[in-house]
C-alpha cells in the first residue's frame, strides 16, 4: 500500500523538478515532515535540497511580533479584565468576585469563544450585540440576508419565551459586557506583547505588508481550514506566490453527502483545487478495497491492554514495524499499553506524550501540598498523621530519606493523629527538608515559599536517584528524571508568575491551578519516529497511513472526544455567524476516524462494554456508521476475563499447616476481642492473629467512632479516679455537674492527648479545633453529663477503673490459655458487684436467647458485647482481690444513649420465648458459658479444623481483609 505522503512527494518533486529550496510545505502538525523528507529522497539518487517544512500555526507566528501567551497568564489577565467590567453588575446582584480557580473554567470557556470568533473572522461587536438591540440586525451590513433572518428568529423567540425575568436580566447584563471584555482584553494582551492564538492569527491577516519568503506554499493533508487560515492562503496568492492544496480523502465518504467525514473537503474542492488527480483510484478510492475488520468488546481496560501483545504477534504486525499503529482514543491508557508490549517488540515509537499526572512525581507533589496545608491551624509545627504517612509510603520517599521505614514503624507505635515537627525532622537532611516550616507566620509570600520548598524536594529526589543509579552501576531511570525535570520546570513557571503578580491567589487556588497544569502536561518520548510499531493519539495519525491499525477504547465519548456545546455563545448564534458548533466538531472527528481506516487492510477496533462508573458501554457512533454504510464484513468478538481456579476466585477455607500450628502453639494469651473475631469470621482471626496482618491505622485527623469512645472512657475514668474505694452518690455527682470547667477541661485534655499528641500541660491558648471537631467535643461533653445523670440514680462504691483482668482457662489437650482484657468500671451497687462497660453507640434492638446464642455471632444482638462482659464477670467472681466477700457478679452495658430510670435497666438479659430474664448472677450461667468458651478455643487450636469464611457476607463489608478473600 502506497501512502498519501508518497503520492504527494512524487508530485512535488515532478512539479518543481527537484528544485525545492524555494518551496514551503505546510502541514497540520510537525510529524508528517519526517516522513515527507524520506519520500522525497526516494525520488532521486542525487543529493536533494529539501523544501522548508512548517505548520500552519508556525506560519502565522512567523509573521507576528506578538507571542502566544502562557495559558496561565492568559486566564489570569482575562480574570482581571472580566471582573473589571462586571463588578458593578455583580454588586447590584449581591454577588462577590470569584477566586481565580473558580473562574478558571469560565475563563477557558470565554477564551475559547474569543479564539473561535477570531479564527473565523466573525464580527465580535455584532456577535455580542445587546439582546435588546436585536431589531437593529436589519441594518447590519456585515450580515447576509440568511444570517439576519436566522438571528431575528432567535431573538424573537428568546424575548417571547423568557419575558422579563431576573435570570433574563442577569444574562443580558453579562452579555452586554462581553464585547467590552473582548476588546479590553486584547488591549491588555497587546500591552504585554502577548496574544491568544486566534487573536494572533487575526492580527496577521490584518497586516497590509506581509512578506512571504518562499515562492510556493503547499498545504498538505488539511481537512477543516478555518476562515482565517483560508484568508492567509488568499494573501499568499495575492502576493504573487504559488499555492497548492493536497487533499487527503476517499470517495467512500466524500461522495456520500450525509457522511460528515467529507463535510469540509466537499466545500473546499470546487474553490481550492486539488493538486493530485481526483480520478486516481489508487489515491482516492481505497475504502472499497477488501478489509479485515474486527470489533472487540471488553469489560475492563486491563483486558484491553492484555490483548495488545496477542494482537501484535499475529499477521506480521511486529515485523511490519511502522506500518503498524496502536491508536489511543483515550490517551490515559498509555502507561498500561507500554507495560503490555511483548518482549519481541524491540523498536517502538510513541508519539503521544506520557501524562505527567500519572507519574510518581505528580502524586508526590499532590501529597506535599496536603502535608503543608492540612496541618492543625493552631499549631504551625504540627502535621497530620494521615498526611505524613501518605508521604512516607510514597515510592519516591526513599530518595528523600533512607530512614523512611524506621520512621513509619516509630509512628505506628505512637498512634497519634497529629505529630510535632521536631519529632519528624530528627535525623537526616532529607527529613529536615521534607518537614520544613512553610506556613509558620513568617513574613513573605507563603505560596512562593511553598513552591520553593516543593522545587527543592523534587530536585533533591532527582539528584538522589541519579546518585543511587551511578553507585549501583545502573542506568538512570529516564522517565523519573524527565518527570522530575518537567515538574521542576512547571513549578518554576508558577514561581515566576507569582513573582510577576499574575498569581495572587489563595493557597487552595494555587493547588487547584497546579493540578490543572499537571493534567495538561505530557512527557515526550525520544527516539527515531520513522522506525518501529507506532503508538499514538488520534490527532497524531493525520497524514499518516498504516497497514495494521488497532484502535483502543473506541467508545462513544472518546471517538468523537470532547464534543460538547459549552460556550457563552448560544448554538443558534454560533451557527448564524459560522462559528464552530458541535456539528463541526463531530465532522472533524468523523474525518480523523475514516481517514485512518481508508488505506488500512487490517483493522481492529476495541471498545469497553462495561457500564460501571462513568462508562457508557457504547461503541463509537462511527463504528455503528461503518457497520451500516461500508458493506465490509465485520467480525465481532467479546473478550472475557480469564477466570482463575475456584481457590483463586473464592478461598473459602485455610488449612492449618505446620507453620500455622506452630504459631498457634506459641500463643499463650487471647483477648475476648480475639475470640469474638473468630466467631465473627475464622478467616479474619487467621489474618489478624496468625499472619499478623496489621489493619490500616486510622489516620484521619477527625474524631472517629473509636477515638470518640476512647476520649469518653478517659474522661469518665478521670472523673471517678479520685473516688476508688469510696461511695459515689448524687451529691458528689451534682457537684461535678455544677462545675463549669471540670468536664470541658477533661474533654479538652483527652482530645489534646489522643488527637494532637499533646501531653502534659495544655497550650496557653488551648487547642484550636475545626468545626467537626468542635461538634464532637460538644457531643462528648453531653454524653459525659448524661452518664453522670445515669449514675445519680443509686449510690455505688467504685472498686476499680480501667482495670486489666486476666484469667486462665483449660482447653482440650491439657493446655492452659490466658484470656483477659480491660474492665471499664467495676462497682458495688445494691449488694452485688457490677461489671460495667461504657457504650456510646445505640443500644441493641435484640438480645441473645441464652448462653449458647452468645457464641453465634449476631451483630444486631451484640453478642460480642455479651461474651466479653460475661467473661469478665466469670473471672471477677473468683478473684479474691476484687470480690473478697463473694458477692453476686452481674454484667451491665451502660449505653449512654439509652433512656432508663434504674441501674437494673442496664443489666444484660436473655430473651427466650418472649420472656426477658436479667443476668443477676454469673454463677447461674458460668458452667455453660465456660463450656462453650472451651469448645470455641479448642476449635481454634484444633489442627484438623480449617479457618473458614463467615457465612454472613454483610459482615465483610468493612473488613480490612475482604480483598484477600475475594469477597
Amino acid at each position: 500500500m502506497k501512502s498519501f505522503l508518497e503520492y504527494v512527494a512524487t508530485d512535488i518533486y515532478q512539479q518543481f523538478n527537484g528544485n525545492l529550496q524555494r518551496v514551503a510545505v505546510v502541514f497540520p502538525n510537525k510529524r508528517a515532515a519526517i516522513f515527507m523528507d524520506e519520500y522525497l529522497a526516494l525520488q532521486t539518487r542525487q543529493p536533494l535540497w529539501s523544501s522548508a517544512y512548517t505548520t500552519i500555526s508556525d506560519l502565522f507566528r512567523s509573521h507576528s511580533s506578538l507571542t502566544v501567551g502562557d495559558h496561565l497568564i492568559l486566564i489570569s489577565l482575562l480574570y482581571q479584565v472580566f471582573y473589571k467590567h462586571t463588578r458593578e453588575a455583580r454588586m447590584q446582584e449581591g454577588m462577590t468576585d470569584e477566586s481565580l480557580d473558580k473562574f478558571w473554567g469560565w475563563g477557558e470557556l470565554l477564551l475559547s469563544d474569543f479564539d473561535d470568533i477570531d479564527k473565523n473572522l466573525a464580527p465580535a461587536a455584532s456577535v455580542f450585540r445587546e439582546l435588546k438591540d436585536y431589531h437593529a440586525l436589519d441594518g447590519d451590513p456585515t450580515l447576509s440576508e440568511q444570517q439576519k433572518e436566522s438571528l431575528n428568529k432567535i431573538f424573537s423567540e428568546y424575548r417571547r419565551e423568557n419575558h422579563d425575568t431576573a435570570l433574563q436580566r442577569r444574562f443580558e447584563r453579562l452579555w452586554s459586557h462581553l464585547y467590552d471584555i473582548y476588546a479590553d482584553y486584547q488591549t491588555v494582551l497587546r500591552s504585554h506583547g502577548t496574544a491568544y492564538e486566534g487573536m494572533l492569527y487575526r492580527d496577521v491577516i490584518g497586516q497590509a505588508d506581509l512578506n512571504f519568503e518562499y515562492d510556493a506554499y503547499l498545504f498538505v493533508g488539511f481537512n477543516m481550514m478555518q476562515c482565517v487560515e483560508r484568508e492567509l492562503c488568499k494573501k499568499i496568492e495575492a502576493a504573487g506566490k504559488q499555492v497548492r492544496y493536497y487533499w487527503d480523502y476517499d470517495h467512500y465518504y466524500l461522495d456520500n453527502p450525509i457522511n460528515e467525514a467529507g463535510h469540509y473537503i466537499r466545500q473546499y474542492l470546487p474553490h481550492l483545487k486539488n493538486a493530485l488527480p481526483d480520478n486516481d483510484t489508487d489515491i482516492y478510492d481505497n475504502f472499497r478495497k477488501p478489509k479485515d475488520i474486527t470489533y472487540i468488546s471488553v469489560q475492563t481496560a486491563n483486558i484491553q491492554a492484555r490483548y495488545i501483545s496477542r494482537w501484535l504477534r499475529e499477521n506480521n504486525r511486529i515485523k511490519d514495524g511502522r506500518r503498524t499503529a496502536i491508536v489511543l482514543a483515550d490517551e490515559s491508557l498509555l502507561p498500561t499499553v507500554i507495560h503490555s508490549l511483548p518482549d519481541e517488540v524491540d523498536k517502538v515509537n510513541i508519539t503521544t506524550g506520557f501524562p505527567l499526572s500519572q507519574t510518581p512525581v505528580a502524586s508526590l507533589v499532590s501529597l506535599l501540598f496536603k502535608l503543608q496545608t492540612e496541618g492543625n491551624p493552631g499549631h504551625g509545627d504540627i502535621f497530620r498523621l494521615r498526611n505524613v504517612n501518605d508521604v512516607l509510603r510514597h515510592p519516591l520517599a526513599r530518595y528523600i530519606s533512607p530512614g523512611v521505614l524506621n520512621l513509619r514503624k516509630k509512628l505506628i507505635t505512637r498512634r497519634n493523629n497529629h505529630l510535632r515537627r521536631n519529632l519528624l525532622q530528627a535525623g537526616d537532611d532529607g527529613r529536615k527538608l521534607l518537614f520544613s516550616a512553610i506556613f509558620d507566620g513568617a513574613e513573605g509570600n507563603g505560596n512562593l515559599q511553598l513552591i520553593d520548598w516543593m522545587q527543592e524536594i523534587v530536585k533533591y529526589i532527582g539528584a538522589q536517584a541519579l546518585a543511587e543509579a551511578e553507585q549501583n552501576g545502573e542506568n538512570e531511570n529516564p522517565l523519573l528524571q524527565e518527570s522530575v525535570f518537567r515538574m521542576y520546570t512547571l513549578l518554576n513557571r508558577m514561581r515566576t508568575l507569582i513573582e510577576q503578580g499574575y498569581l495572587e491567589v489563595e493557597t487552595s487556588t494555587l493547588q487547584k491551578l497546579l493540578t490543572q497544569l499537571i493534567a495538561g502536561t505530557t512527557i515526550p518520548f525520544h527516539g527515531e519516529p520513522a522506525i518501529g510499531v507506532q503508538i499514538m493519539g488520534v490527532l497524531e495519525t493525520r497524514n499518516l497511513d498504516f497497514d495494521h491499525v488497532l484502535v483502543l477504547s473506541c467508545n462513544e465519548g472518546n471517538m468523537p472526544r470532547d464534543v460538547n456545546d459549552s460556550s457563552f455563545i448560544p448554538y443558534s448564534i454560533r451557527k448564524a455567524y459560522e462559528l464552530t458548533t458541535i456539528d463541526n466538531k463531530v465532522a472533524i472527528y468523523a474525518y480523523y476516524f475514516n481517514r485512518l481506516l481508508q488505506r488500512a487492510g487490517d483493522i481492529t477496533l476495541m471498545y469497553n462494554s462495561s457500564t460501571e462508573g462513568t462508562h457508557t458501554g457504547e461503541m463509537s457512533r462511527f463504528m455503528l456508521q461503518l457497520m451500516v454504510e461500508s458493506n465490509h464484513p465485520i467480525r465481532r468478538v467479546a473478550l472475557q476475563a480469564e477466570h482463575g481456579s475456584v481457590e483463586q476466585q473464592l478461598r473459602s477455607e485455610i488449612a492449618k499447616s505446620q507453620t500455622v500450628l506452630q504459631i498457634l502453639n506459641d500463643m499463650s494469651y487471647l483477648s475476648p476481642s480475639a475470640v469474638n473475631d473468630y466467631l465473627r469470621c475464622p478467616t479474619k482471626f487467621y489474618y489478624h492473629y496468625v499472619v499478623k496482618l496489621q489493619e490500616p491505622d486510622n489516620e484521619d485527623s477527625e474524631i472517629d467512632n473509636i477515638l470518640f469512645g476512647t476520649i469518653f472512657h478517659e474522661v469518665c475514668q478521670k472523673i471517678y479516679e479520685g473516688y476508688i474505694g469510696q461511695t459515689v452518690d448524687s451529691r458528689i455527682i451534682d457537684n461535678i455537674l455544677k462545675s463549669k470547667d471540670v468536664i470541658p477541661r477533661l474533654v479538652d485534655e483527652a482530645i489534646a492527648r489522643n488527637l494532637f499528641n499533646i501531653s502534659g500541660s495544655m497550650p496557653r491558648n488551648g487547642i484550636e479545633l475545626n468545626g467537626l471537631q468542635l461538634i464532637n467535643r460538644q457531643v462528648i461533653m453531653d454524653f459525659v453529663r448524661r452518664q453522670l445523670n445515669i449514675d445519680k440514680a443509686v449510690p455505688f462504691r467504685i472498686v476499680a477503673l480501667e482495670e486489666k483482668i486476666i484469667g486462665q482457662i483449660a482447653i482440650d489437650g491439657g493446655r492452659n490459655l490466658q484470656i483477659g482484657g480491660i474492665v471499664d468500671r467495676l462497682d458495688e451497687i445494691d449488694g452485688y458487684l457490677r461489671v460495667a462497660d461504657y457504650k456510646t453507640g445505640k443500644a441493641p434492638t435484640g438480645c441473645p436467647a441464652d448462653v449458647a446464642d452468645v457464641f453465634t455471632f449476631n451483630k444486631r444482638k451484640h453478642t460480642d458485647y455479651y461474651l466479653q462482659t460475661l467473661f469478665y464477670c466469670s473471672l471477677i467472681r473468683h478473684n479474691e482481690t476484687y470480690n473478697p466477700q463473694h458477692l453476686k457478679v452481674s454484667p451491665s452495658l451502660l449505653f449512654v444513649q439509652k433512656k432508663a430510670a434504674h441501674p437494673a435497666d442496664y443489666m444484660l438479659r436473655f430473651n427466650k420465648d418472649r420472656k426477658s430474664t436479667p443476668i443477676e448472677d454469673i454463677a447461674d450461667y458460668e458452667d455453660e458459658f465456660r463450656e462453650n468458651l472451651t469448645r470455641v478455643l479448642t476449635e481454634i487450636f484444633n489442627p484438623d479444623v480449617p479457618f473458614t469464611l463467615t457465612s454472613d457476607a454483610d459482615s465483610c463489608q468493612y473488613c480490612p481483609y475482604r480483598n484477600l478473600c475475594n469477597r
